[in-house]
């Protein structure tokens, strides 16, 4: 991992939220579960498909086919960039993932995409 600081451990249920402009769309999320990794990018095959989201052709080949891949690891949630073009991780203070790397997730923040769109860790509303 490349962040310093681990997170607590998370309590509860958390989701997964595509959003653009730092606002969530409707639909576009996905639970986490401890016992399965989820992988988000263009690839329609993926457990969180973007296909949809982009606003054009030009941000879409910024994203990889296979861009994040998200888990558990000892209570926390976890972040890998598996895709070429790095990604941006909004902690306090934001830090960079390029390929093969990761780092913690924390509840309520951003992974940045280069394709103009952020996926949210959020804790699943009832």
């Amino acid at each position: 991992t490349i962040c310093d600081k681990i997170p607590p451990p998370l309590q509860g249920f958390y989701e997964l939220a595509v959003c653009r402009n730092e606002m969530a769309i409707t639909g576009a999320e996905v639970e986490t579960l401890e016992s399965k990794t989820i992988i988000i990018g263009k690839d329609p095959m993926c457990s969180l498909p973007l296909n949809n989201y982009f606003t054009s052709d030009e941000l879409a080949r910024k994203c990889s086919r296979r861009q994040l891949e998200v888990f558990w690891h000892e209570k926390r949630i976890c972040v890998k960039n598996i895709g070429t073009n790095s990604v941006v991780v909004t902690a306090s203070p934001p830090y960079k993932l390029r390929k093969d790397q990761w780092g913690y997730w924390s509840e309520n923040t951003m992974v940045e995409l280069p394709c103009g769109l952020s996926i949210q860790l959020r804790k699943k509303k009832s």
